[in-house]
């Protein structure tokens, strides 16, 4: 239990050059959020980062919402594991979104307990009307939050009028599928550059079922992406997907895409999955870290992408689950002539198979690509046959140039 005397001799103590407060599953009383709230207020407060996530339970957030509207320094709240925050919580908060010009981001992340939400239906409208007027909050997470549609209506609608909000975190939460369609919508017309989309499949219900993804919900995202409207990172790991087009849509897109720079599709179960990227990924020059743990591929698949690492132009990091050494190796055949890959994550074959791709990788580090437009065509293979000691890349570069310069 944290005790409100402790909490104002800290911000007395500290002169508000405090930055970080934690104060997350701690029980704390009205009496301690008072003195939250009046640190929050004093004119020299230097807090950024408050976390009070489990604090509150049917529970009123308003002592820190009326806080923040005369707060000037805070970026960062937690309100994650919090459950069923009162009605006059959210109009608060909202108020506060209206005139606060530093809040960056709100986390409601895991509302705790099967079935439960931060905010209830009228609560998530309350919460919107501020949203729609927000001119600071740039990121916002609602993981593990369970809404009805008529709720998610309501959080949607903040979001669509909202200027400022350029990622969005939203995995495993609950709603009925018309409320996933909604989602989809959302996506279809609004740009954002962080787009959270992992485990969301999840349908609201005593039993809180699992239910495939829509093709019309997963070709809404790849709208997104084939219009090149600004996406930076999609996380899309462990869905679940119905429909016979799965992620192909979005894997698709990713050919004419200029804008991701990094895709998670980690666990994602679809046939010829492996296949279907490495098409799209000859093509692409941009996206530069790709998660492929847990998808399952054939030994033909995983050849067929090793075998065009050389024509993918900007890849620069894959994380992989367990690969043989059948693919290990194949991995490496495809590193020789492959100069933008510069980490491969995931056990890897033998020890000797990977000191050899581990050696390809940092001579990419060490600017191979540079080096090829510095020395002659003919001296980077002679210089690779002669690495079978596994010098360091740097010093076998430096070298190369001081010898033919």
């Amino acid at each position: 239990m944290v005790h409100e005397g402790f909490l104002a001799a800290l911000f007395a103590g500290s002169a508000h050059k405090l930055k970080k407060l934690i104060l997350s599953r701690s029980q704390v009383k009205s009496a301690s959020i008072q003195a939250v709230q009046k640190a929050l207020e004093h004119g020299e407060c230097q807090i950024q980062h408050l976390n009070l996530a489990g604090v509150y339970r049917d529970s009123n957030i308003t002592p820190i919402a009326k806080a923040l509207e005369v707060n000037t320094s805070l970026k960062e709240l937690i309100l994650s594991c919090n459950s069923y925050l009162l009605d006059d919580g959210a109009d608060a908060l909202a108020n506060a979104l209206r005139v606060n010009s530093t809040l960056e981001s709100i986390n409601f992340c895991d509302a705790d307990i099967d079935v439960e939400m931060t905010f209830s239906t009228n609560g998530w409208k309350l919460f919107s009307k501020g949203l729609k007027e927000a001119k600071s909050i740039q990121r916002l997470d609602i993981s593990d939050n369970n809404f009805t549609v008529e709720g998610m209506q309501y959080l949607l609608d903040g979001l669509r009028e909202n200027g400022s909000i350029t990622d969005i975190t939203m995995q495993d939460i609950g709603v009925d599928p018309e409320g996933f369609d909604l989602i989809g919508d959302l996506i279809r017309t609004r740009s954002f550059k962080y787009l959270n989309i992992s485990n969301m499949s999840k349908s609201m219900g005593i039993y809180m079922a699992y239910q495939g993804l829509s093709d019309r919900f997963l070709g809404s995202v790849a709208h997104s992406i084939n219009g090149n409207t600004g996406m930076e990172v999609l996380k899309a790991s462990h869905i679940n997907m119905e429909g016979p087009n799965g992620l192909t849509p979005i894997i698709s897109s990713l050919a004419n895409n200029t804008t991701l720079r990094e895709l998670d599709i980690s666990g994602i179960r679809q046939d010829h999955l492996l296949r279907e990227l490495t098409d799209s990924l000859t093509s692409n020059e941009h996206l530069l870290k790709l998660n492929l743990k847990s998808i399952p591929f054939s030994t033909d698949e995983f050849e067929y992408f090793a075998e065009s690492l050389p024509k993918m132009k900007s890849l620069e990091s894959i994380l992989f689950g367990e690969l043989d050494h059948t693919l290990a190796i194949a991995l490496l055949n495809g590193m020789k002539d492959n100069d933008t890959l510069k980490h491969v994550d995931g056990p890897l074959g033998n020890e000797s198979c990977w000191r050899m791709i581990d050696f390809y990788l940092r001579l990419n580090r060490g600017g191979r690509k540079s080096l090829k437009l510095l020395l002659p065509s003919v001296l980077l293979p002679r210089m690779l046959s002669r690495s079978t000691n596994y010098p360091d890349v740097l010093f076998e570069i430096l070298r190369e140039i001081q010898l033919h310069a």
